[in-house]
C-alpha cells in the first residue's frame, strides 16, 4: 500500500455539505450522471457489480446503490471507510446494496480477479504515488468487456 495514502488522516466530514466537501459533492453529482448514462447506453442496468476504488466516504457509491446497483467500495483511508459505513447505516435500503472495505486496490486485486463489471476510480490518482500500479489493479479486477471510469482533478491551478 502506498505509504502516502496509508497515512492520510481520517476525514469525518465527508457528508458535511458546509465543509470543503461541498464542491466534491457537486462535481461527483455530474460524474454520477455520466456514469449512469454510460451504464444505460451499454445496457448494464441489470445489476452489474461495481467497485468504487477510492470511495470518498461513499459519495458515489450510495446514490448508485439507491439506483439499484450493487457496489463494493474500497479505500486506503480508514476514516473514509468508517464515514461511508456510518453514513450508509442511515438508509436501511443500502444494507444489501453497498459494502465497504479498508484496502488498497493493489491488495484487493490479489483475491478478486475479473470480479467486477464496472470499476470507478474517481479522484484517486492524484493521491497515489504509483499510477501504473493503481491502474493495473483496477484492470485486474475488471471482467472482460467491463467498463472502467477514471476521473480526477489537477493538483494545481
Amino acid at each position: 500500500m502506498d505509504e502516502t495514502l496509508k497515512n492520510r488522516k481520517p476525514k469525518t466530514h465527508w457528508w458535511d455539505l458546509n465543509s470543503g466537501m461541498r464542491m466534491l459533492h457537486q462535481i461527483d453529482s455530474l460524474i454520477l450522471e455520466y456514469i449512469q448514462d454510460v451504464l444505460r447506453r451499454k445496457n448494464l442496468t441489470k445489476n452489474p457489480f461495481i467497485l468504487d476504488a477510492g470511495g470518498e466516504g461513499g459519495i458515489l457509491a450510495e446514490p448508485l446503490a439507491r439506483s439499484g446497483y450493487t457496489i463494493h467500495g474500497i479505500d486506503v483511508s480508514k476514516g473514509a471507510v468508517e464515514a461511508a459505513r456510518e453514513h450508509a447505516k442511515l438508509d436501511p435500503c443500502l444494507n444489501k446494496k453497498v459494502s465497504y472495505e479498508w484496502e488498497s486496490i493493489e491488495d484487493h486485486c490479489l483475491n478478486n480477479g475479473e470480479k467486477y463489471d464496472v470499476v470507478i476510480l474517481n479522484n484517486v490518482l492524484h493521491h497515489a504515488k504509483n499510477h501504473d500500479e493503481n491502474l493495473r489493479g483496477c484492470i485486474k479486477v475488471l471482467k472482460p468487456e467491463g467498463i472502467i471510469f477514471v476521473s480526477g482533478t489537477n493538483k494545481n491551478f
